[in-house]
């Protein structure tokens, strides 16, 4: 049996007697994790047996004991074995390891210690917080002994895998640090929950081989969070000496040591997860924010300066808290939601919003309000400034068609905004989530019912207002003139089921062409008025037809649509010129 008695341990050689030992054998037998000096002692007193009934073993020769199996006297925080393991053998734990231990800064602690996995094993994660590794934590990242870390580590796993005995339980001194660390403490996708496991097959006795079985440059685990299509890497994939994975885990990472800032040349390295091929972490597929860009743009020298790489933002998409904007120093940023307040922009005075801070010269949401303008204030921005895009006003594919919508010019007058007509969700839905094809979003101001445009209504390849709107508009480059066959464009919306805009119905002056008349079928603009073809006669008179367009008199230029019906307001009887009449209608200067 084992005596301590002051700073000497005697271990009675009549107690090893054969019997006892194989009783004591059995007691190791049960302790794959039991510390090597017991071993040794154990060993080092039957060698003894021989040579004296006593062998004591005073402080000298345990501590040449204790160098032999890589420990130190006072070892791991504690001021030897006995403050962990019961060397009287009396212990129901694992590895003797006491039933209450008396904690460097916690007072006295209960321990149960059963299992090498699972429940009752090292740091099973469960609430009582008495596994041997976690008694005694106060200040780690993991399993401290009253739970306040608040985080998940191998929970329930053989800790001494990794966190060896012989290495007074210190994190290991992994290979490729800066690597390793990323990919066990990352905040950035919202914590991995990587373990050593995840990624190698045998960490502690082959870290080389991967959980498939093959080393670092053929191994296809790192694949599925990594990305190796797309633009970035680039070729090579993950062994893409500048941006992959594979190659820059083994040379020292993409970060400098701070953890956090790109080293020079790496500045892309975030577009190798959000590029046209992103990676998937835990289900989620990270944004292809990336498609097409460089980290070297918007005015900026690379993601970091509006993101934080270490994952501790609490704005959304980690956008940093403050941003060193180009010209206006640093400013303060909120954004925690998408719409509303605290968004992009949300058209408060206090322009902290993302896409404000830095904006000094742009028409809208400029950092001191300068523009005094009102622009999808608390909308989802980057519904139409594309991150992809650079947050660029989007060049949209239909670009004629989209400036006749939104100009508040004089010449269109329309003045909408974009969630008039789209969804705020994608521009390719409509407000009443359609697409193009089946939205009735156009249907009021553009009119598919009656003569024009046709039988296929907004759809009809020569007048209607959804078919032109995807091939170029209607009018030439100047915005003025109407483009061959497209010259009874007007019609669509001056028929008999005419335009309403702003609660003001379009005139009928097309008339009604199905109707019929004492002179035959139809009247109106095309049957009866001006625009008959100069290849027919007037039912009435016979006389050849004017065969006027609209824009022979109606000057295009001229602001069309002001939500007033009938705008014409004379000066006077006998003033019929006036500039209220021409102006109302749109007439151009006939012959000077």
């Amino acid at each position: 049996m084992f005596m301590t008695k002051g700073r000497q341990m005697i271990i009675l050689s009549h107690s090893l007697k054969l019997g006892n030992r194989s009783k004591f054998i059995s007691v190791l037998g049960r302790l794959p994790e039991v510390g090597l000096l017991i071993l040794l002692l154990f060993i080092s007193a039957c060698s003894d047996v021989e040579k004296s009934e006593t062998t004591v073993m005073t402080k000298t020769s345990l501590d040449t004991e204790i160098k032999r199996s890589n420990h130190t006297g006072n070892y791991h925080y504690v001021e030897g074995c006995g403050t962990c393991h019961d060397v009287t053998g009396n212990s129901t734990n694992i590895a003797l390891i006491r039933h209450v231990i008396n904690t460097p800064n916690s007072g006295l602690k209960n321990v149960v210690f059963t299992s090498l996995t699972g429940p009752n094993s090292f740091a099973d994660g469960d609430a009582t917080y008495n596994g041997v590794c976690e008694v005694c934590h106060t200040v780690n990242g993991h399993h401290n002994n009253d739970g306040h870390d608040n985080t998940t580590h191998n929970d329930g796993v053989t800790c001494t895998t990794c966190h060896t005995h012989d290495q007074q339980f210190t994190t290991p001194a992994l290979p490729y640090t800066q690597s390793h660390q990323t990919h066990l403490q990352s905040k950035h996708v919202g914590g991995m929950n990587i373990v050593c496991t995840t990624c190698h097959n045998d960490p502690a006795g082959n870290p080389l081989i991967f959980a498939d079985m093959q080393p670092l440059s053929t191994t296809t685990v790192c694949d599925t969070c990594h990305s190796p299509g797309g633009t970035y890497p680039g070729a090579g994939g993950l062994l893409n000496t500048t941006l992959g994975a594979k190659a820059n885990f083994k040379t020292g990472g993409m970060y400098e040591v701070d953890g956090v800032t790109l080293k020079t040349g790496k500045e892309d390295w975030c577009a190798s997860c959000h590029d046209e091929s992103p990676s998937v972490i835990n289900g989620a597929t990270a944004p292809t924010t990336m498609v097409g860009v460089s980290a070297q743009y918007h005015y900026v020298t690379g993601c970091q300066t509006c993101h934080d790489a270490s994952g501790s933002a609490t704005n959304l998409a980690f956008i940093n808290s403050v941003i060193n904007t180009p010209n206006s120093g640093l400013k303060n940023v909120v954004f925690t939601s998408l719409a509303g307040p605290n968004s992009f922009a949300d058209g408060d005075a206090t322009y902290n919003g993302p896409c404000e801070v830095c904006h000094t010269t742009t028409g809208h949401h400029q950092n001191n309000g300068a523009d005094a303008t009102a622009h999808n204030d608390g909308a989802t921005c980057t519904s139409c400034h594309l991150h992809s895009e650079q947050f660029t006003a989007p060049a949209m594919p239909y670009t004629e068609s989209h400036n006749t919508h939104i100009q508040s010019d004089l010449t269109k007058g329309l003045s909408l905004v974009c969630t008039d007509c789209h969804s705020g969700g994608s521009y390719l839905l409509f407000a009443d989530m359609q697409p193009l094809a089946t939205t009735t979003v156009c249907d009021t101001c553009h009119s598919p019912g009656g003569t024009y445009p046709g039988v296929s209504g907004l759809l009809n390849a020569t007048l209607g207002a959804k078919a032109n709107y995807k091939t170029g508009g209607v009018y030439e480059a100047d915005g003025v003139t109407l483009k061959a066959g497209k010259e009874k464009w007007c019609a669509t919306c001056h028929d008999e089921v005419p335009s309403v805009i702003n609660g003001v119905s379009a005139p009928k002056v097309i008339g009604d062409e199905g109707a019929f008349t004492a002179y035959g079928k139809g009247y109106g603009y095309y049957k009866s008025g001006h625009g008959l073809p100069t290849t027919e006669r007037y039912p009435a008179s016979q006389s050849v037809g004017a065969g006027i367009g609209c824009s022979d008199c109606h000057n295009a230029s001229k602001r069309h649509i002001d939500g007033n019906a009938r705008t014409y307001v004379a000066e006077g009887d006998s003033d019929p010129i006036s500039s209220n009449y021409q102006n109302g209608y749109r007439l151009k200067d006939v012959a000077g």
